[in-house]
Parts: structure tokens; C-alpha cells; sequence
């Protein structure tokens, strides 16, 4: 007769066979999973998917580069334009607006250029995070 306490074989490819070895680099990655899950979780569910970040300051230059010519990223005039309306697309007053210079080559500024065809929010999320 077999014994009822024999627990039976775990099949082979289970998920816990994937997990590291050593106990403590599994409880490092999970605190290291919950972190970014509430960085990220914690604006969004607060409904902040636009933030006023510099990142706001190179999705307008992108916005420039694509409307206007690239030498335009440079107009701290326009950038004042182009980020008080983004603060307003956000939900933000940008009357108030520093806005931030940008200092770069415009070859820097080719990711965001694309970046800048979607809309802000959704930019936003892809870009900052």
C-alpha cells in the first residue's frame, strides 16, 4: 500500500523549474517586479498619463521637426508654443511655462519626431516610462 503523505512528481517544464536557484535572487526579483509595477500602475491609475516632464520638451521638438523645419527646434519662442499646448492637451495650465530649451543636434531628435505622429498620451506612456 502506498503511502497517502508521497507527493506526486511535478511534470517536466513546470514554471517553478524556470525560477532561479537561490531563494534570494527570486525575492530580490520579485520586489523588483512589484516596484515597477506600482511606478508605472500608481500615475496611471491616478489617470496622470501625460506627465509635465522634459520628456513633454522633446515631444515638441519632434512635433517642430515634423511641422515646421529642423532648424526651428532651436526658437525658444515656438518651444514656448509648442509645450504651453501640450501642458493644455494634458490638463495643465501653461500659461506659467518655463520651457525647456532644447540643447541637442536635431539627429538627436529623430526618435521623437516620431514619436510626435501619435498622440501625447499615448507618447507619453511609450516614451517615459
Amino acid at each position: 500500500m502506498k503511502d497517502a503523505t508521497v507527493k506526486p512528481k511535478r511534470m517536466r517544464g513546470d514554471w517553478r523549474d524556470k525560477l532561479p536557484k537561490k531563494p534570494w535572487i527570486t525575492a530580490i526579483l520579485a520586489v523588483l517586479l512589484v516596484y515597477f509595477l506600482l511606478f508605472i500602475g500608481q500615475p496611471l491609475a491616478e489617470g496622470a498619463w501625460c506627465l509635465p516632464n522634459d520628456y513633454m520638451g522633446y515631444y515638441s521638438a519632434g512635433q517642430i521637426m515634423n511641422a515646421e523645419e529642423p532648424s526651428l527646434v532651436y526658437d525658444f519662442d515656438l518651444l514656448k508654443e509648442y509645450q504651453a499646448n501640450l501642458y493644455q492637451a494634458c490638463g495643465f495650465d501653461g500659461s506659467d511655462l518655463e520651457p525647456l530649451a532644447m540643447l541637442y543636434l536635431p539627429v538627436f531628435f529623430l526618435p521623437f519626431q516620431l514619436f510626435a505622429i501619435i498622440d501625447i498620451q499615448s507618447a507619453s506612456f511609450y516614451g517615459s516610462y
